[in-house]
């Protein structure tokens, strides 16, 4: 069994369900990812609904049982509790964990600089990037370039043979001022060079009663297409047959 094939068995043993198609492949492209010398960067898009949750957290686990170095971040303080929070693992803020402060001027503005990254062999995975920006905008804070994204690829690639993991919703609202998310854009990511990607969008059948996440499946199925008008009836929008919804 080649190291790839092993680090699969590994995040199936710790799955709970019985995994879909999209979640399978999603295991077997991370084990890719992790046992090759090609590509750093890998960018995981999940709807909502599809065990993007469940899948990640498995693969925490199996992580940390092989001994692969990993660091759980997060763009918002929030995000990274509950990311700690279904890994059981601690998780910090990109923010905190990429920058150092460098000094504070005369005009009470703080400025941050990209700390060394002095990591080997460590994995990062980045949750909720769908909020990760790349224009800092307003603020008596000086972070970097002021390129959060750019920022945070740079800073892994300092690091000696690291790896970045970014997962997130591309149906979730994109930074302020953006149409989408450039973390999950293959075109805005391609910039970077060395982009694996891989998609969760099967529903799970645990989640398929759910009015809401209907809803949000068709509005996704929508907003993909480029459809601007959504026909109310395709809508759960009445209790009967979504105990979720009424």
């Amino acid at each position: 069994m080649d190291a790839a094939a092993f680090l699969y068995k590994q995040f199936i043993n710790r799955f709970s369900f019985e995994p879909t198609p999209c979640q399978d492949r999603l295991f077997r492209e991370i084990a890719a990812f992790i046992t090759s010398a090609d590509g750093d960067i890998m960018v995981v898009n999940g709807y909502a609904g599809t065990g993007k949750t469940s899948a990640i957290a498995a693969v925490v686990a199996a992580f940390k049982k092989s001994g692969i170095s990993f660091t759980l971040l997060a763009p918002t303080g929030r995000a990274a509790k509950v990311l700690s929070s279904y890994t059981r693992c601690p998780a910090y803020t990109i923010h905190k964990h990429i920058y150092r402060q460098k000094n504070l001027g005369e005009d009470g503005i703080g400025e941050f600089t990209l700390s060394p990254n002095r990591e080997e062999g460590m994995v990062f995975i980045v949750d909720e990037v769908s909020l990760i920006g790349i224009d800092a905008g307003r603020s008596n804070v000086s972070f970097g370039s002021g390129n959060l994204l750019e920022d945070l690829i740079k800073f892994v690639r300092r690091g000696n043979d690291c790896k970045l993991i970014m997962v997130g919703d591309g149906a979730q609202l994109p930074p302020v001022g953006l149409d989408k998310s450039p973390a999950l854009s293959p075109e805005y990511m391609s910039i970077a060079g060395g982009v694996s990607y891989c998609t969760l969008s099967t529903v799970v059948r645990q989640e398929a009663a759910s009015g809401i996440l209907h809803n949000a499946t068709i509005l996704r199925e929508y907003i993909t297409s480029g459809v601007q008008s959504i026909p109310i009836s395709r809508l759960g929008l009445c209790a009967e047959g979504f105990p979720d919804v009424g």
